[in-house]
């Protein structure tokens, strides 16, 4: 099986997420777990006490408590974009100074409104 990776530069990125939810206020936008599928967004993310630029990483599943689910199919989760696994639907950003990063893709929006 041969895996597929989403790369994109960091202003493609940003100009991606603009596009999909109509600002480009990052605060605003939304991504999807790979894992799960919990749809959160850096806002999100400040209103658990959770560090708001973990959101594009994270499941926001890793701050809320408990996040242990015994059917091991329940969300959140705490999955993150760089863990040891990746799924092939991890975006990776062309970071500044060449450093990639690692990403969920973005949840489906366009123009602000769910698609």
């Amino acid at each position: 099986m041969t895996e597929t990776k989403t790369v994109m530069t960091n202003a493609a990125w940003r100009a991606e997420g603009a596009r999909r939810f109509g600002t480009d206020d990052i605060m605003q936008w939304k991504f999807r777990c790979v894992s799960c599928g919990t749809e959160s967004s850096p806002a999100d993310f400040e209103k658990v006490n959770a560090d708001p630029r973990r959101a594009p990483h994270e499941c926001i599943g890793r701050h809320l408590k408990p996040v242990m689910h015994i059917d091991g199919n329940s969300k959140p989760c705490n999955w993150t974009a760089g863990g040891m696994f990746r799924l092939s639907s991890v975006v990776e950003i062309e970071g500044i100074e060449g450093k990639p990063t690692l990403a969920f893709p973005f949840a489906d929006y366009i123009g602000g409104e769910p698609a």
